[in-house]
């Protein structure tokens, strides 16, 4: 649904498959052991690597994350996170970062770019109440939170609860029309922002 959105505004936009190569089967509300977000974060650069050399491409380079993803997104904007592949100079194939409801381990400092984190306040999943938003004053960062808005929220249908050993009961999905057009609506803004200035 994201990737067709973008292709609306007039991005071109790949999808990347971390699991079916690594053999991962659908999962969540844990991490997948052979799946780390440095192996995600290693994923980006080299799309980004092969975007960068199609005709049909110019101009920056975005990367958009959910949740696991965006978890990984958050991980490539941290100038201190350079294990990536080629280091930090294949991190510099990457230019404008979004992460939809991320995990929240830890946050950088100083954003290598425009960083977008959208993220429901109600999120038990990606755990709401343990990210630390309220201390990141890096101009780099653009922190929208939706009230009332659980995991999933961008996701039409019915609700999704589930329960695991780790994290007891967790939404998974629970669609908000209210924060879903918000969050496509402060996407495109950063995006236009962002990926159209020189």
């Amino acid at each position: 649904m994201w990737a067709q959105r973008f292709k609306e505004w007039g991005y071109n936009a790949v999808i990347i498959d971390h699991c079916s190569q690594r053999n991962i089967q659908p999962h969540t509300g844990m991490a997948v052991t052979p799946l780390t977000p440095s192996d995600r974060v290693n994923d980006y650069i080299a799309v980004a690597e092969w975007v960068k050399t199609q005709s049909w491409h110019e101009g920056k380079v975005a990367v958009f994350g959910i949740s696991r993803g965006g978890e990984a997104v958050v991980r490539a904007a941290d100038e201190r996170f350079n294990r990536g592949r080629r280091g930090a100079e294949g991190l510099a194939e990457l230019d404008v970062y979004v992460a939809l409801y991320p995990a929240c381990g830890s946050f950088p400092k100083t954003p290598r770019g425009p960083l977008l984190v959208m993220h429901g306040e109600a999120d038990n999943l990606s755990f709401f109440a343990a990210c630390e938003y309220g201390q990141l004053n890096h101009p780099n960062y653009e922190i929208k939170t939706y009230p009332n808005a659980h995991h999933g929220f961008d996701v039409p249908g019915a609700d999704v609860v589930k329960s695991s050993k780790d994290i007891a009961s967790f939404v998974s999905a629970r669609y908000d029309a209210k924060a879903a057009a918000q969050s496509f609506e402060d996407t495109r803004a950063f995006l236009m922002k962002h990926l159209q200035s020189k």
